[in-house]
């Protein structure tokens, strides 16, 4: 794109000052380095100033610089309401770091995405004579964004972007590995789940259509309760599945949205809050995208104690949200749930799916992660009684990877034995 281009997408993509405007100077703010911190001040707290940006001036002192924001051409007509801003900036004391510091503003810049007629810049300088007092117009603002925010030129959807990165700081704090703490060289684990049914009083595990994945238990339906032991990779498949589904929403492969909720966040008010979590992203990326489609994946329901009665009563408020958002698709994760009769009441409302355990080679592949490059694992574990007594899980693998990472010739030879061993390498 050229010069001409740039500044007619500027114009025509922003028409509303705060939700247009304001979410692409938050982002080129942040990406400035002349910057230490950015405040995004709007609403009842602005005090004339949409941001406030730190900076450190040439001795070391702290600078506060106030941002005006406007959306259009700028004349001598706007300059009431752009005055009044500016006064409040330089007059009326303000709080940042959470409200633990005082400050005052040293600077000003007034922005907007069309142009400033001279007149107007002569008139507020004149009235604001001795104070700097700077203007950022699309000439200027056009090169700003190709030095630190090319990207945007590509794909302007910045609400939605900025919310998938948050989405990807998430979901790497969920992946297997680094939910310990740990990294591994070696690839994600595929993990594998089978369809849980209820039959004639009995449970019973089936690959009824194949249907092996969550991606394809998620091609046929829209309600799925997924349960795992300990450390068998819930989390972090649904990690890797939001990981995928980003990139598939980016490359138009997909029209669905993730989200992430986790139930470790709440205190109370379950389907309260839950249902404001879903308003809230709606709200947040609704500017960039007309009638979204989501697929809600609510992870660790058993991470939030309730008695037998309280958690179908939480089944049934969730499905009323549920029936609110018909296009959505929604998962439940939760540990192993060894109770029949709660098992019979959630089968009237989802598609039960378990997470089987990982084959033996899998199980190698994570050890053998943590090994020196050379080192085989598997003449050291294979024909261990232990490694036959090992839950198939993730975590297991990962458990008895570092130990031996620490001291190959510290093998564990019980269960009990692999968990007192780790203890004592992170304690």
């Amino acid at each position: 794109m050229n010069y001409e281009e740039k500044s007619k997408k500027l114009e025509n993509d922003i028409v509303r000052e705060v939700q247009d405007f304001h979410p692409v100077l938050r982002e080129l703010f942040t990406r400035m380095e002349s910057f230490t911190k950015v405040d995004y001040t709007q609403g009842n707290q602005e005090f004339g100033a949409d941001f406030v940006l730190e900076s450190v001036g040439n001795f070391g002192d702290e600078e506060y610089t106030g941002v005006v924001v406007k959306v259009g051409k700028i004349t001598q007509k706007d300059l009431p309401e752009i005055s009044r801003q500016i006064e409040e900036c330089f007059v009326v004391p303000r709080y940042v770091n959470n409200g633990l510091k005082e400050i005052l503003i040293n600077k000003i810049v007034v922005v907007t995405n069309g142009t400033i007629s001279n007149q107007a810049k002569k008139v507020v300088h004149a009235k604001f004579k001795g104070n700097a007092i700077n203007f950022i117009s699309k000439t200027e603002l056009v090169p700003l964004i190709n030095k630190y925010y090319d990207e945007y030129w590509k794909d302007s959807r910045v609400l939605l972007n900025l919310y998938f990165d948050d989405l990807n700081e998430k979901c790497e704090k969920l992946l297997i590995g680094n939910s310990q703490g740990y990294q591994s060289t070696t690839e994600y684990v595929d993990i594998r789940i089978k369809r849980k049914e209820i039959n004639n009083q009995q449970i019973k595990l089936s690959n009824l259509r194949k249907v092996n994945s969550l991606s394809k238990a998620l091609d046929i339906s829209n309600l799925i309760l997924l349960e795992g032991g300990m450390g068998s990779g819930k989390s972090a498949l649904v990690a890797n599945h939001v990981l995928k589904s980003i990139e598939d929403f980016k490359e138009s492969k997909t029209e669905c949205i993730p989200v992430i909720i986790e139930f470790s966040d709440y205190q109370n008010d379950l389907v309260k809050n839950l249902d404001n979590d879903i308003t809230s992203v709606l709200d947040r990326i609704e500017s960039d995208i007309e009638n979204p489609n989501l697929i809600v994946f609510l992870d660790g329901f058993d991470e939030y104690y309730l008695e037998v009665d309280e958690r179908k009563e939480f089944i049934i408020g969730l499905y009323e949200i549920i029936k609110k958002y018909q296009s959505f698709k929604f998962i439940l994760t939760t540990r192993e749930i060894e109770d029949y009769e709660f098992d019979v009441f959630l089968d009237k409302y989802f598609d039960l799916y378990k997470i089987c355990p990982l084959q033996n080679n899998q199980i190698m592949a994570i050890v053998q992660s943590y090994y020196k490059p050379g080192k085989n694992v598997r003449s050291d574990i294979s024909n261990l009684q232990l490694f036959n007594m090992l839950p198939k899980t993730p975590m297991t693998a990962i458990l008895l990877g570092q130990i031996l990472s620490h001291d190959p010739k510290e093998i564990p030879s019980t269960l009990t034995e692999l968990y007192s061993k780790f203890t004592e390498i992170v304690l």
